[in-house]
């Protein structure tokens, strides 16, 4: 893990802190909201106030339809709906991230890419945005910056077992045996203590150092966690 200056922040005070960061991102997105309406409003010759308000409605429409078709697995008519929002009003994060979400999903990985890093270009504090960028660089074998982009995501306060669990793939990855066991196994299962895979791979690295007993008692771990 990345040296802190700071001790870390209790899970609480991380969730309040996340939520303010959201709330602030959301304010954001709604003043250049108001930026591109304003402006389209004067072109249209119509009144700006209610110009303004049409255009922002019509892009969170195509948002929260984009979230319905995408939840109901309907993801080309998700994916059309995002870009509906996003061609009204592009400073939409969430809405980028989303459509990166599809894309990886998808197999089309730059594009992906594309999305997220618009995401956070607009919200830096977006830290769901870095975590999908940080799994996709893992999937196009970009081992140092799928690292980085998972810390970040954790630095932020991200908190997931899963997470933990790409960074510590990532490690292995690279050679790095003694940070994916310690630095990141390790808090996966501190987060989820019945993640399977985590037991499994930390069985292997175990068993790669040599240490036969810990291999072990993982690999039963997982074996009784599979059933």
């Amino acid at each position: 893990m990345a040296w802190r200056e700071k001790p870390p922040l209790g899970k609480e005070e991380m969730k309040r802190q996340k939520d303010l960061k959201r709330d602030f991102a959301s304010a954001l997105s709604k003043i250049e909201t108001r930026k591109i309406c304003h402006s389209k409003g004067k072109s249209g010759g119509s009144s700006g106030k209610k110009t303004k308000g049409d255009y922002m409605k019509k892009a969170q429409v195509h948002f929260d339809r984009g979230n319905r078709y995408k939840d109901n697995g309907q993801f080309e008519e998700a994916i059309a709906e995002y870009l509906k929002a996003l061609k009204i009003n592009p400073y939409l994060a969430e809405a980028h991230n989303n459509l990166g979400i599809l894309y990886k999903n998808k197999g089309q990985y730059w594009a992906a890419v594309e999305e997220f890093q618009k995401a956070i270009e607009i919200n830096p504090d977006l830290d769901e945005a870095y975590d999908n960028l940080g799994i996709v660089y893992g999937i196009l074998g970009m081992f140092d910056k799928s690292i980085k982009q998972l810390q970040k995501a954790i630095d932020l306060g991200y908190i997931d077992a899963q997470t933990d669990f790409n960074l510590a793939l990532s490690y292995m990855k690279k050679g790095l045996i003694d940070e994916a066991i310690e630095e990141e196994y390790k808090k996966a299962l501190e987060i989820d203590p019945n993640f399977a895979e985590a037991h499994y791979n930390l069985s292997l690295l175990y068993n790669k150092k040599g240490n036969k007993d810990e291999a072990l008692e993982e690999l039963e771990e997982f074996m009784k966690l599979r059933g």
